[in-house]
C-alpha cells in the first residue's frame, strides 16, 4: 500500500487552506491516486485534512471513489488534527506508522509555494484509463452516435458565452448532443456522476470547458477525443488545461482548434 498525502495548504496563495473546493479537484486526485496504483502496482491510500471533509464533501468523495475499480484507492480522513504546513501534514501521517508517505507536487508546472519534495505527478497523469462504466438501466441513450457537452462552470471566465455555443456545436452536426452537468434538463444527468459516467462512456467525444467535467472526461476517453473551447490565451490556461494539451487533448483557443 502506497500512501499519497493531498497538500494541506494552498500552493497558491499563502497560508490558505486546500479544501480540494471543486467537484474536479476531487475528480482529479482520485485519478492520480489511480493512475499511480495501476503504474507502479500497488492500491494507494490518499489522506485528507479536516478541511477536505467538510460540507457536502463526505458525500463527494465516495461517490467519486465509487467510478473506480474497487481496491485501488482508498480514502483516510483526519479529522481531529489541525494541519500547521504541508509538510507538517506529512510529517503526522508519517507518524502514524505509515513510512513511504508522500506529497504530490506538479513539477511540469509548479506553483508559487510547490512543496520541494514528492512524487512527480506529470508522469502519472498521462494515463487515459479509459475506465468501464457501470450500465444505467434507467438512462435512455441515442441509438446513434453521440457526444456528451458540458459549457457551464463554477468560473466565468472559463464559460462559453451562448452566442458562441451553437458555432462550436455546428462543427459536430453528425452527432446527437447529451448535456451533462449543471445545464443538463435530465436530473440524472445533472446530478448522478454514474449516470454521467455511463453517458461518457458510450460517447464519441466530449465537448466542453476547463471544468470538473474536463477532469472526469479523462477516465473514459482518449485525449484526442476531448475537445475543450475557450476565449483564455493559451499564457493564462489553468495548468490542467495546458497539461492535457501536451498530453493529446484537443484545446480550442478563440474558436480555433490548436
Amino acid at each position: 500500500m502506497k500512501h499519497l498525502v493531498m497538500r494541506a495548504y494552498s500552493t497558491i496563495k499563502k497560508n490558505f487552506f486546500y479544501g480540494a473546493p471543486g467537484l474536479g479537484d476531487r475528480i482529479h486526485h482520485v485519478m492520480l491516486c489511480y493512475n499511480y496504483s495501476v503504474i507502479e502496482n500497488t492500491p494507494v491510500t490518499l489522506h485528507l485534512t479536516k478541511y477536505q471533509w467538510n460540507r457536502h464533501k463526505p458525500d463527494s468523495w465516495p461517490e467519486i471513489i465509487s467510478l473506480f475499480p474497487k481496491g485501488k484507492v482508498e480514502i483516510q480522513k483526519h479529522l481531529n488534527h489541525e494541519p500547521q504546513s504541508n509538510i507538517s501534514f506529512l510529517e503526522f501521517v508519517k507518524k502514524l506508522g505509515y513510512s513511504n508517505a508522500e506529497e504530490q507536487i506538479y513539477d511540469d508546472y509548479p506553483q508559487r509555494f510547490e512543496p520541494k519534495n514528492g512524487i512527480h505527478c506529470s508522469k502519472y497523469l498521462k494515463l487515459f484509463p479509459n475506465l468501464k462504466a457501470k450500465n444505467q438501466k434507467d438512462l435512455n441513450l441515442p441509438s446513434k452516435d453521440f457526444i456528451t457537452v458540458q459549457f457551464d462552470s463554477t468560473s466565468k471566465n472559463r464559460m462559453i458565452k451562448q452566442k458562441n455555443r451553437q458555432q462550436i456545436l455546428e462543427k459536430y452536426e453528425n452527432y446527437e448532443k447529451i448535456i451533462v452537468g449543471g445545464e443538463s434538463s435530465n436530473q440524472l444527468l445533472k446530478n448522478s456522476l454514474a449516470h454521467i459516467a455511463f453517458a461518457m462512456s458510450k460517447a464519441k467525444f466530449h465537448v466542453g470547458v476547463d471544468s470538473g467535467f474536463l477532469h472526469m472526461s479523462q477516465l473514459y476517453f482518449n485525449p484526442n477525443e476531448i475537445h475543450i473551447y475557450t476565449t483564455r490565451d493559451p499564457s493564462k490556461w489553468s495548468h490542467h488545461l495546458r497539461r492535457g494539451y501536451q498530453n493529446g487533448m484537443k484545446i480550442n483557443s478563440k474558436e480555433k482548434i490548436l
